[in-house]
């Protein structure tokens, strides 16, 4: 969890300076963790990235970003 908030600070901090320069909607892609082999963060997943088990700390620490939204192809 501190992880996640350290980078969704960082990301925040790009954010805001993005739009600084250029009104444009700032998105964060979130990967849905519906496989089961995805157990372990930072081996099988990103650790402290945007996924469904912190994405509460995301929406709360990264006020400049507009979308959080899912990572599928």
């Amino acid at each position: 969890m501190m992880t996640a908030w350290s980078i969704a600070n960082y990301i925040d901090s790009i954010a805001e300076a993005g739009k600084a320069v250029y009104r444009l909607p700032m998105y964060i892609n979130a990967w849905l963790m519906e496989q089961p082999s995805w157990r372990f963060p930072g081996e099988t997943y990103p650790s402290g990235g945007a996924v469904s088990k912190v994405l509460d700390i995301y929406k709360w620490f990264t006020p400049h970003v507009d979308i959080i939204a899912p990572d599928n192809y």
